[in-house]
């Protein structure tokens, strides 16, 4: 058996803030998509997310902020995230924010960079 190390990858761009509850999705080709969670804002308010950030990996990686397109999905937390088998579509399904349970489908689109609703 190998040994496990872990590593701290420097980043530039315009990095998520500190967060629980959210996704994070890889697509096998470079990049990775966190949505949603909460936490707390610069204001030191706290908040429950619905930003869409693209990691892409590299020395070093890049976080872009993606601007909201199409139907992107209310503010959430502890929902889940799947890759599609296209491996550009990520599957968000559920979730909660401020005591209200979601049952909803939202799929995110890597290439266009666009939320619709499923």
């Amino acid at each position: 058996p190998g040994e496990v190390i872990w590593t701290n990858v420097p980043c530039k761009g315009d990095a998520p803030s500190a967060r629980s509850g959210h996704t994070l999705t890889g697509n096998g080709q470079g990049k990775c998509v966190l949505f949603g969670g909460c936490g707390i804002k610069s204001d030191d308010a706290y908040a429950v997310f619905n930003d869409t950030h693209i990691l892409t990996l590299g020395e070093p990686g890049t976080w872009d902020l993606v601007p909201d397109l199409g139907d992107v999905p209310s503010p959430r937390w502890r929902h889940t995230a799947t890759l599609l088998p296209d491996s550009d579509g990520v599957l968000v399904f559920g979730g909660l924010c401020k005591g209200r349970r979601f049952n909803d489908t939202h799929v995110f689109s890597i290439e266009k960079k666009e939320w619709s609703i499923k």
